[in-house]
């Protein structure tokens, strides 16, 4: 999707994809995915996610790439946090304590930035990606994980004509494709979402399995 397209969605409120709560598969893998006290934690497309002060708050240094300048300041204002602004080429960098979020477009994330990742979590964006941007979006989630880093993915798999995206089917086979070579796909969970989320059904969505997996760089 265009980058406008998430301008919108957030200006206009429709944010069915945000959660109040923290993702309970990263409550349930985070250590095993490599989420521990003074690592490197990345969040693409991270909107407002509570998930990041979760990571803070265990010791985690946590970086949030995110194209929206709404959400970016939302999240520091409803955890209560003070932050600063800064502009670091074409970002503009919102920083409080161990938290950065960088506003701008993930794919031009500057390449300083590459091989210093311990951990990746996605929980909702390779999911939100058009089928013609997820090789990119993973090379370039690759290129800014350290060797041994791993990713802690949260995906969907579900009849593709039944509702169009985003979220997008991003099924097992598809995955496993997109992250080889020196990426390291390992799926730990497939488990069938039941009940379905009402704004889906309402979409046409008629069975849906969410997929964790961690996948390590080598």
């Amino acid at each position: 999707m265009e980058l406008s397209y998430w301008h919108s969605r957030w200006i206009n409120n429709r944010i069915g994809f945000h959660s109040a709560e923290v993702n309970p598969q990263l409550v349930r893998y985070s250590a095993q995915a490599g989420a521990t006290p003074r690592s490197n934690v990345l969040v693409p497309l991270c909107g407002k996610s509570v998930d990041m002060k979760w990571l803070a708050d265990r010791g985690c240094h946590v970086t949030g790439v995110e194209a929206s300048e709404l959400p970016c300041r939302s999240f520091f204002d409803e955890q209560g946090l003070e932050y600063t602004t800064s502009r670091e080429g074409a970002f503009t960098v919102y920083r409080s304590g161990s938290i950065a979020i960088w506003q701008g477009d993930f794919f031009k994330f500057p390449a300083a930035g590459n091989g210093t990742f311990d951990m990746v979590f996605d929980r909702a964006a390779l999911v939100a990606l058009p089928a013609g941007k997820r090789a990119a979006y993973v090379q370039k989630t690759a290129d800014l994980c350290k060797p041994g880093a791993q990713i802690l993915l949260i995906s969907y798999d579900y009849p593709p004509h039944d509702m169009p995206g985003p979220p997008f089917p991003v099924p097992e086979s598809e995955i496993r494709s997109l992250y080889n070579g020196t990426m390291i796909p390992h799926l730990i969970e497939k488990e069938p979402v039941d009940p379905l989320p009402a704004r889906f059904v309402s979409r046409g969505l008629t069975s849906l399995h969410q997929l964790t997996f961690i996948i390590r760089r080598q």
